[in-house]
């Protein structure tokens, strides 16, 4: 038993060396070719080598940073001061560069974003101006959030309150439209406030001069008409503009019409309107024409109740007075007739009673010692058309006022008047019983 454990010892012995040294050799063998050593490191070498790698990667990070500040020269939406400050960074030198990539730029875009607050701020509605102020008072957090989101939400408000503005004021489908974007979302709106409410409007428009046709004069019809047979722009343009250059037309062609069938006033103001603006042909036709209407009604009537000027109860007329003013004597009373009791006196005769009688009486008796009495004749002088008193030729005139000397002579002549004409009368009655 121990002479094989003896014999096993003495055979691994044997032959380890032949497996060891085979493997020990091939390890040896791939470290190095043979025949071939390293040579030892230069230190001063090294230093240039590193020297050259670090300058080479510098130039290589300056080119990724000139690379990134001409990207942001070339986007669109780069502001004034970050193309400002970036085109100083180019001018300058790698560092500058760095230091506008690190620093500068968020200082210059801060700026910018700024200016971009405010411009929406000029132009949005109340709730975006609300949120604009409030960004710039914050810093440039508040004003990138604004930018980012805030100004969004606040036009999607301001936005409805313009959709509900529009449906307001806008005919059936307009506010049709405007119903459905409200219902709608945030897109809904926005295509209605840029497309929907002008499609809406322009049948709301056609509508409405249909209208104006249906009621309009010949040029206004014509012209509507046309405006239907074009586009948005003509109904626009005939709504805004021609339907008024129609409609004046039409109008200068009634009131032509109301002038040449109208009276002298209705005449009158026509051709003042004709010859004046729009507003003076609309108030004549609204109101003018008919003040004028009443003004020759008015003339009219006045000439139908004016009565003609009768003939004068003389026959003569104007003729009686003709000759100087002289008023035509009338032909004398004869003493030897009564007077017809029947037959008062009156002023057309051109006598005063009183003279005529006292004359009579004066002429009958024979009296001498009472002075002549003239009768006076009523006559009209000329241009005045009262009646004076004009005396008869040969006589001495006889004044009615009541006073002067004339007064006595006057009631004696009286008195012997009635006296003469009682004794006619006895005169009369007994020649009529002589011949009876």
């Amino acid at each position: 038993m121990k002479l094989a454990r003896v014999s096993a010892v003495v055979a691994a012995v044997a032959i380890a060396p032949a497996v060891l040294l085979p493997s020990y050799a091939n390890a040896a063998d791939t470290g190095q070719a043979p025949g071939t050593s390293v040579p030892d490191a230069d230190p001063g070498q090294s230093a240039q080598d590193k020297a050259a790698q670090d300058k080479a990667a510098q130039d290589k990070a300056a080119e990724e940073d000139r690379i990134a500040v001409l990207r942001m020269l070339a986007d669109p939406s780069t502001g004034v001061s970050v193309r400002e400050a970036a085109q100083k960074a180019m001018n300058g030198t790698p560092q500058d560069v760095r230091h506008f990539l690190e620093v500068g730029q968020f200082d210059a875009r801060y700026i910018d974003d700024r200016v971009r607050v405010f411009q929406i701020l000029a132009v949005g509605g109340p709730g975006v101006q609300e949120a604009a102020k409030a960004a710039l008072r914050g810093g440039p957090e508040a004003v990138k959030q604004f930018l980012e989101v805030g100004q969004f939400k606040a036009r999607f408000v301001d936005d409805q309150v313009r959709v509900s503005q529009i449906y307001s004021a806008g005919g059936p489908a307009v506010k049709e439209a405007a119903k459905a974007a409200i219902d709608g979302s945030a897109e809904d709106i926005k295509h209605f406030l840029e497309v929907g409410q002008f499609e809406a409007r322009y049948q709301d428009d056609r509508v409405h001069v249909a209208q104006i046709i249906s009621v309009g004069g010949p040029r206004v019809q014509k012209a509507g008409r046309d405006a239907l047979n074009g586009g948005p722009e003509a109904v626009k343009h005939f709504l805004e503009v021609g339907q008024f250059d129609a409609r004046l037309n039409d109008d200068r062609v009634r009131v032509t019409q109301i002038y040449s069938a109208g009276g002298p006033a209705v005449k009158e103001a026509a051709k003042a309107a004709i010859d004046g603006s729009a507003e003076d042909i609309k108030h004549f036709l609204e109101v003018g024409q008919f003040e004028a209407r009443a003004k020759d009604k008015a003339a009219e009537d006045a000439a139908k109740n004016t009565p003609s000027p009768s003939p004068s109860p003389s026959g003569g007329g104007a003729d009686a007075n003709a000759g100087g003013g002289q008023a035509v004597r009338p032909a004398p009373a004869d003493p030897s007739k009564p007077a017809d009791p029947s037959k008062p006196a009156t002023a057309d005769a051109g006598i005063k009673p009183v003279a005529v009688t006292t004359l009579q009486a004066a002429q009958s008796v024979g009296a001498t010692a009472a002075p002549t009495v003239t009768p006076t004749v009523a006559a009209t002088r000329p241009g005045t058309g009262n009646a004076a008193p004009v005396p008869v030729a040969g006589h001495t005139q006889l004044a009615y006022t009541g006073a002067g000397q004339e007064l006595p002579w006057l009631i004696g002549g009286s008195v012997v008047a009635l006296g003469a004409g009682a004794a006619l009368v006895r005169t009369g009655r007994r020649r009529s019983s002589l011949e009876g």
